[in-house]
């Protein structure tokens, strides 16, 4: 008779009857374990059925926000400060552009404020929220932003603290998904025209000649890759790079009567030439040659 007795595998967890054992669930271990009262054998289930939701419900959560990341385009900076001349995204076009796309990935966020360890500091708080029920939180300790340039007070205190977390919001934001700005502003209705693929192949071997980066350049022209380079600054950056691989071919320092001026520097700045400015920034004193570096991460 005992042949016809259920047997439980627990290496396996799975039982059958005078035979080979079958796979069984969690949840009908804890039935069973529910209908004899046995009490420890059913928390062991329960914490277990758990841990078991909890990998399940992480591995959606990185997965959703691997498919939400390849959704975003980069972010326009569509805003200018009156202190520093530097162009920025606001919380406005951020939100606008990423938020309607990790919500149809099943994302949600909310934001919130904590006491931060730093004086004069805010610490920004944001919970990233999954719709199968996992959750990660992010934050980030932020000065209070009550002070221009010239270190005075051009905010109250309330303003100070709404400008900060304005920007405590959009940063996290950014940082979350990962997303990539971009100074160009295509209205937010079309991508703009990228270079072809032969155009990107051409610059990456003058890069090479030049024994420049890829990544250099993209920075330079603030776009994520050199594939997403916009058409119309493709001659710029073509013979921007071509001009130092010559350089480079030549290794010629340039005379005393020859050297490049920090007014040579501004200029290409002004041309929108901010690699030419940086390599004529190597010629110069280095208080000028901060400058230029100052002028060109404006």
């Amino acid at each position: 008779m005992t042949d016809n007795l259920p047997m439980y595998d627990a290496a396996t967890m799975s039982v059958g009857v005078g035979g080979p054992t079958q796979p069984v669930s969690v949840e009908s271990m804890m039935v069973v374990a529910l209908r004899e009262n046995k009490v420890e054998a059913l928390e062991r289930l329960v914490a277990l059925k758990e841990r078991q939701d909890a990998r399940s419900e992480e591995r959606a959560f990185n997965l959703a926000m691997i498919a939400a990341q390849q959704d975003i385009e980069p972010v326009a900076k569509d805003r200018q400060n009156t202190d520093n001349r530097s162009w920025y995204a606001t919380f406005e076009s951020v939100h606008s552009a990423v938020v309607p796309i990790v919500a149809k990935h099943g994302f949600a966020l909310s934001f919130g404020t904590a006491d931060s360890p730093i004086a004069a500091h805010i610490r920004i708080v944001c919970d990233c929220m999954h719709r199968d029920g996992h959750s990660r939180r992010y934050q980030c300790d932020l000065g209070i932003d009550d002070k221009g340039m010239k270190g005075g007070a051009t905010k109250t205190m309330v303003q100070g603290e709404g400008s900060t977390m304005s920007y405590g919001r959009r940063y996290l934001t950014l940082m979350i998904f990962n997303v990539a700005l971009t100074k160009e502003d295509n209205d937010g209705r079309q991508k703009a025209e990228t270079i072809s693929a032969e155009q990107a192949q051409e610059l990456r071997d003058l890069l090479a000649a030049a024994g420049r980066t890829e990544r250099a350049l993209c920075e330079v022209y603030a776009v994520p890759s050199l594939n997403m380079l916009p058409a119309n600054l493709h001659s710029a950056a073509r013979n921007s790079v071509a001009r130092a691989a010559r350089a480079k071919q030549t290794q010629q320092e340039p005379t005393p009567a020859s050297r490049p001026t920090l007014r040579d520097a501004l200029t290409a700045i002004r041309a929108g030439d901010h690699a030419l400015a940086m390599d004529i920034a190597r010629h110069l004193a280095p208080d000028e040659a901060a400058a230029v570096a100052a002028e060109v991460a404006t």
